[in-house]
C-alpha cells in the first residue's frame, strides 16, 4: 500500500511512466528543433553585434530634447521618410498638472483629447482648427506645461 491507498495496477503505472517521459523529453525536443532552425537561418530573430564605435550605432528614433519635423527620418536609416496621422499630435504634459489645467491648455489651442496613452500625462490629441501638425508642435513646444509634443507617427512592422 502507498500512503494508505491500494497499490495502483500495472496499467496505471505504465501510463504515469509514459506521461513522465513525455514531459521530460518535450523541452529537449523543442530546444533541439529551435537550435536546428536557428542554425539553418530560418525564422527567429538574428542578433547582430553592435559596432565598436558608438558613432556608428543607430541613433534613437526620438530625442526628447528636440521637436520632430515633417519627414524627419533620424534613426530610421536609409529608406522612406516617416509618415504620421494628419491632424493629430502626441502630447506629454508636466506630471503635476491636473485634468482641469490640461483641458484648459487644449481648449486654448483648439485641440481635443482623443485618448490617454499608457504613459503618465501622455495624450493623443486632435487638432480642431486649420493649423498643421508642424504649427501645433511649434506652438505647444513653447508652453511650459508641455514636456514634449510630436506627430502621431505611423509605425510599421517588417
Amino acid at each position: 500500500m502507498f500512503f494508505g491507498m491500494n497499490r495502483p495496477n500495472k496499467g496505471d503505472s505504465m501510463k504515469a511512466y509514459v506521461l513522465l517521459a513525455a514531459v521530460l523529453t518535450l523541452p529537449v525536443l523543442i530546444g533541439s528543433g529551435c537550435a536546428a532552425e536557428h542554425r539553418s537561418g530560418a525564422g527567429g530573430i538574428q542578433k547582430m553585434p553592435l559596432p565598436d564605435n558608438p558613432a556608428e550605432r543607430e541613433k534613437p528614433q526620438y530625442d526628447e530634447n528636440r521637436s520632430p519635423q515633417k519627414g524627419d527620418d533620424s534613426g530610421s536609416g536609409p529608406g522612406p521618410m516617416k509618415s504620421y496621422v494628419p491632424g493629430q499630435v502626441i502630447v506629454k504634459f508636466q506630471p503635476e498638472l491636473d485634468e482641469t489645467r490640461i483641458g484648459a491648455i487644449l481648449t486654448q489651442y483648439q485641440l481635443s483629447k482623443m485618448k490617454a496613452l499608457p504613459l503618465p500625462g501622455v495624450y493623443q490629441v486632435k487638432i480642431l482648427n486649420t493649423d498643421t501638425v508642424e504649427q501645433v508642435i511649434e506652438t505647444l513646444s513653447k508652453e511650459t506645461d508641455v514636456v514634449y509634443v510630436e506627430p502621431n507617427f505611423v509605425m510599421q512592422t517588417r
